[in-house]
């Protein structure tokens, strides 16, 4: 880890997607440009081998009220956001509006505890929410929920002050170009959690009448005269 060393090359690589592959949750994965899959006689076990976990590097890490100057001030970002997101614009500043709307299906989200001195209150903690966009490599694993085969998790390593993503199988994987999948919330079963954290990838219209009806499911009591 503390070499940074990036080898998933040497285990994995990017595909174009297929958009006839009638097997995949389309709903989910429609602005993703490639596929990530295994390369030939690559094994992955999580039981047996402790080598099989691998970086994945954060392409745009920012603070929600940022984003929008930081794809027009920082150099490069925004044609690697629109090559990453699939964003075609004749123009940068439609092509920006295209990517803030699509983040929502590529962000990750962590939040550090920072310390502020108030003169008033003393040393006190304060919890600072970043979100970022993984890497290519990181961000064209697709979303399955029945077929997900690695996980992935955000680490923060301390003596470079550097945040991560890791990504390790959960399953064995020991087939010749096996697509990786991963599930977005594998961590929740709550149905309410779980339906309000897809909401990006349901179509703008449809937004509104999901969220009444989460809401008239859940909170019945704003609906009651």
């Amino acid at each position: 880890m503390k070499n940074a060393i990036f080898d998933s090359g040497s285990y994995f690589q990017l595909c174009p997607v297929d958009d006839d592959d009638e097997e995949l949750e389309k709903p989910y994965n429609p602005e993703r440009r490639f596929y990530v899959s295994t390369l030939e006689n690559v094994v992955l076990d999580p039981e047996n081998d402790e080598n099989a976990i691998f970086l994945i590097d954060h392409a745009w890490t920012y603070r929600i009220g940022d984003a929008r100057n930081d794809l027009k001030s920082i150099p490069n970002l925004y044609e690697r956001m629109a090559s990453l997101m699939n964003v075609n614009s004749d123009t940068k500043d439609d092509g920006i509006e295209l990517i803030l709307q699509r983040m929502w299906k590529f962000n990750q989200t962590y939040t550090l505890a920072s310390t502020q001195f108030n003169p008033n209150a003393g040393l006190e903690a304060r919890q600072e929410p970043y979100w970022y966009v993984m890497d290519e490599l990181g961000s064209s694993i697709r979303y399955s929920s029945s077929n997900a085969n690695v996980r992935c998790v955000s680490f923060f390593f301390e003596p470079s002050q550097t945040m991560f993503t890791l990504f390790y199988p959960i399953v064995r994987i020991e087939q010749s170009y096996t697509e990786i999948f991963r599930n977005y919330i594998h961590d929740n079963s709550n149905p309410l959690d779980r339906n309000i954290k897809l909401l990006p990838w349901q179509r703008v219209y449809s937004r509104k009448s999901i969220l009444r009806s989460l809401t008239i499911e859940n909170c019945p009591e704003i609906f009651t005269t």
